[in-house]
């Protein structure tokens, strides 16, 4: 009598479902930061993405759009704190007004960009709280 088992097979491989292209879509949202190394990269780069890649990968233009509407937005806002400055000096000290106005502002930038990365990199569409739709 034999005592070793049968050999294994190895599972079948199946094909895995074919993912969407997400690097283009997520490059969309991380042109978001370049803002802080390239003076308007992070309005300069989304535009790059959507001319080379919009024939090709039709989500990309979304992305793109929802990317720029959001960094416009918190380009009016940030350039709104600039009267604003010129108030306080009057009032009161303008770094009792100003800076926690732009640090919040900031930082809530910082965290839905990094939320919007994420997103895009799952594959899916994030869609930017606070935003004024100037593309459509």
């Amino acid at each position: 009598m034999n005592d070793t088992p049968p050999p294994m097979q190895p599972p079948a491989l199946s094909a895995a479902p074919r993912r969407p292209d997400t690097l283009w879509p997520t490059l969309c949202h991380v042109c978001g930061l370049a803002g802080g190394v390239v003076p308007l990269g992070n309005i300069i780069g989304p535009i790059i993405i959507w001319q080379v890649k919009k024939d090709e990968l039709p989500e990309v233009v979304a992305h793109a759009k929802e990317v720029l509407n959001f960094q416009i937005t918190i380009i009016i806002a940030l350039l709104a704190c600039v009267p604003l400055f010129f108030l306080g000096a009057l009032l009161v000290f303008p770094f009792l007004l100003i800076v926690p106005l732009i640090a919040a502002i900031s930082i809530g930038a910082l965290v839905c960009t990094i939320i919007g990365i994420v997103k895009a990199s799952e594959g899916r569409f994030y869609t930017y709280p606070c935003t004024i739709r100037f593309f459509k």
